[in-house]
């Protein structure tokens, strides 16, 4: 199976992963007691007695979080147009450098993410839950994703293209 194939399937998967990650709202879980308050992106929500409130964040890093979470699922959204366009026909070296370039910035706007995320909620006692870890994984996945479309651009440079001439 080519690169090309195989980066395109992991495009989809972790674009996926992204939107997943982004509206899932379990981000941060903290138990004490009978209480239980789970976190998201877009609400935090404590679970007391059968009875749940939950309420929108307004603290300026999440918003920050989720801007970093949206336009990353839009640029990883992107490279897997592109690399579809690319699938059909190996030459275009603009789909391919697209593709390429939109993967690292939408993992590098995922870890950005992370980051944040993660430096903000330290001092709290909560536990990283399952959003958090697919936006790691998201991370991970759109670094493979940009190698192997990288990867299959360089053997479609062997038939005739290269990124020096990615304005013709």
């Amino acid at each position: 199976m080519s690169a090309l194939y195989v980066g395109l399937g992991l495009s989809v998967y972790t674009w996926m992963l992204c939107l997943i990650s982004t509206v899932l709202p379990y981000w941060s879980y903290l138990k004490q007691g009978r209480q239980t308050i789970h976190a998201g992106l877009w609400t935090n929500c404590t679970v007391r007695n059968d009875k749940t409130n939950c309420v929108v964040p307004s603290e300026g890093w999440i918003h920050a979080v989720q801007a970093l979470m949206i336009l990353a699922t839009l640029a990883l959204f992107i490279s897997m147009v592109f690399g579809g366009r690319t699938l059909g026909d190996v030459s275009r070296k603009k789909s391919a450098f697209a593709s390429i370039v939109t993967a690292l910035i939408g993992g590098f706007l995922v870890l950005s993410a992370v980051i944040v995320f993660s430096e903000k909620n330290k001092h709290s006692n909560t536990t990283n839950s399952a959003g958090f870890a697919l936006a790691i994984i998201t991370v991970v996945t759109s670094f493979i994703t940009a190698a192997l479309f990288l990867l299959s651009s360089r053997k479609a440079n062997r038939g005739g293209y290269s990124y020096s001439s990615i304005g013709d």
